[in-house]
């Protein structure tokens, strides 16, 4: 009865317009401008794992912006929002979502900026990813807390520092078990100009722990992980329009899980030099040293949000890279280059060598009436692993193809990439590559048709299972007042598990001790409408399968997803109708999949108080 009061009170409140002021002072606070949407309506939710319910309930949003004795010294922007998700039910929203941002500048303009940020919500949506498939929805809390400063006195060196703290936890609809995560980072930065000399110092520390729940693997995995880095740097001009850069940084990272930890540290020098004694020549020069080969692969990993250690070894790594550049400008937009290069890794227990000789070319001309552009590059490896094997030759081969032409009303584009190259990361590995294709849009009459096709390709030809391939087809017709499109996905690859799902994996694939293998495909449809002025109808409709297998468990999932939206605007009023519902399933439960459909219709107003 209380919430029929409210709701009732409030429905009639939003047929009242409210005076509006310029602006409100309050002492030396400004309130520069306060907007805002109230709403009411009736709402229901049911399903297999959620309670029937039916009430009228409220919602609405603001945006209030204003300064403190003025906008130079200290300046602000708050939105709160409550109960806004089932009004916009085609973001897949199940449940209801509030919270709040905030932003202020201080000392804008001055010598000493600053800046804070903060945002918190609650109930609001969210998925767990696998590259290229369908998303997996999940509900959560986070809140994130932002804060920047700097100091930019002249004749000074300049000076930066940030400090970040954000929290997230959320579930998975048909799943149980809680995914958590705790993220800080505190860092400063300087730079300065010193006869010349550009110098540059910077220091980071991260903090970071997750609960991942058991869907991609047997059990919970709690995981966490701290790094130190700082680098320091200087590069200066040079001769015949060069310029040359010297930079060393340093690292330690630890990475620990309920059965395993993993350590280590990194140092790592780079020189670059580059000269341009011509306009169409230039030449470049490189030179890197890194440490610990491992640990820099690990440091790959973590940074790409992996929950455990993938690579552990006692035996000393290291690698020095050397190179040079050189690209001339030839009449007729041709560009040719040649590079030479010289790698030694030890990894393993094994000294790798290799030596690249490779040269190229690209250009940019018009043909059959539409304009191509490409470019190749090719190479000799030669490669040897000291006292394991007898010396290798491969060939790599780069290219690039690209062509857009107008037949008449058609526009038409494509694109083709090829690429079988020895890896950068060791030099025991080729790796293979290649990606194509192709939009069309054309109008006919008052319609206007667009329809995409693309796909990938990756692995490394040594190693079966290595590869993860991807395709995707997408098409939409539409006029002035309805628009309908179509799609369809499907990918499989291989990957490494964070608290987000599964990302793909940034190192070669025979390294990892935690893979996980994935696969699946995903069709969609929606339709939108305005038939007349200030009326929006619109709908989706997907379906999704897919597939994980880590070491400990093999997993299958399926979604729908059906949504449907109107919305109607008569002056400051508004209507809006939303439907959602959302199928989600595992067959690890052992349970009925997650079924439920939520609906809300109700009336808002739009506010400008000031």
């Amino acid at each position: 009865m209380r919430i029929l009061t409210r709701a009732a009170g409030l429905l009639a409140g939003l047929l009242l317009a409210l005076p509006a002021a310029a602006q409100y002072q309050l002492g030396d606070a400004q309130l520069s401008s306060l907007t805002g949407n109230i709403g009411a309506g009736y709402n229901g939710a049911y399903g297999t794992q959620t309670a029937s319910s039916h009430s009228l309930d409220a919602n609405g949003s603001a945006s209030l912006s204003g300064f403190y004795f003025n906008p130079g010294f200290f300046s602000f922007n708050a939105t709160p929002y409550y109960d806004q998700s089932r009004a916009n039910s085609n973001y897949r929203s199940v449940g209801d979502s509030s919270g709040v941002t905030f932003g202020s500048s201080i000392f804008s303009g001055s010598h000493f900026p600053g800046s804070v940020s903060y945002s918190k919500a609650y109930n609001s949506a969210g998925t767990i990813s696998l590259p290229g498939t369908p998303e997996i929805t999940t509900h959560g809390n986070s809140d994130n807390l932002g804060i920047r400063w700097s100091e930019n006195v002249p004749d000074l060196p300049e000076l930066s520092a940030f400090f970040s703290d954000g929290h997230s936890n959320s579930s998975i609809y048909g799943i149980s078990g809680m995914s958590n995560t705790t993220a800080k980072s505190a860092g400063v930065g300087s730079s300065y100009l010193l006869q010349g000399f550009h110098l540059n110092g910077n220091y980071l520390h991260t903090t970071t722990d997750g609960e991942v729940p058991p869907l991609l693997q047997s059990q919970t995995i709690k995981t966490s992980s701290t790094g130190d880095s700082y680098s320091l740097g200087a590069s200066h001009k040079l001769p015949f329009k060069g310029a040359a850069s010297a930079s060393y940084s340093h690292s330690d990272y630890s990475a620990d899980t309920d059965s395993s930890r993993n350590s280590g540290t990194v140092n790592n020098v780079f020189s670059n030099a580059n000269f341009n004694p011509t306009t169409k020549l230039a030449i470049t020069g490189t030179v890197n040293y890194t440490d610990n080969l491992a640990g820099q692969l690990n440091e790959a990993i973590l940074a790409a949000g992996g929950v455990g250690p993938a690579i552990t070894t006692t035996s000393a790594s290291h690698s020095l890279d050397l190179s040079t550049t050189t690209t001339y400008q030839l009449p007729y937009d041709v560009s040719v280059s040649g590079i030479v290069g010289r790698r030694q890794q030890v990894f393993l227990g094994e000294t790798y060598n290799s030596y690249m000789f490779a040269g190229g070319a690209s250009t940019s001309h018009a043909v059959f009436k539409g304009l191509m552009t490409g470019m190749v590059q090719v190479g000799d490896f030669h490669s040897d692993a000291v006292g394991v094997s007898k010396a290798t030759n491969s060939l790599s081969l780069i290219a690039t193809l690209n062509y857009a032409r107008d037949f008449g009303a058609t526009h038409f584009s494509g694109n083709f990439s090829y690429s079988q190259n020895q890896q950068t990361l060791l030099v025991s590995y080729l790796s293979s590559f290649y990606s194509y294709g192709a939009a069309v849009t054309r109008r006919i009459d008052r319609l206007r048709w667009s329809g995409t096709f693309t796909g990938t390709h990756s692995g490394i030809p040594q190693y079966a299972g290595t590869t993860s391939n991807s395709e995707g087809f997408s098409t939409s017709l539409g006029s002035r007042h309805v628009t309908g499109s179509a799609s369809y996905s499907r990918s499989n690859g291989n990957g490494v598990l964070t608290p987000l799902g599964v990302t793909p994996s940034p190192v070669p694939s025979p390294l990892l001790t935690q893979e996980i293998l994935y696969g699946g495909k995903t069709y969609s449809f929606s339709v939108g409408s305005s038939p007349i002025a200030r009326l929006i109808i619109t709908g989706s409709y997907s379906v999704s399968r897919g597939n994980t297998t880590s070491p400990t468990l093999a997993s299958t999932y399926n979604t729908k997803s059906a949504n449907a939206l109107v919305q109607y605007r008569f002056r400051q009023m508004g209507f809006t109708g939303g439907y959602s519902r959302l199928i989600q399933g595992f067959n690890t439960t052992g349970g009925p999949p997650f079924d439920s459909s939520s609906f809300f219709v109700g009336v808002n107003r739009w506010f400008n108080f000031f």
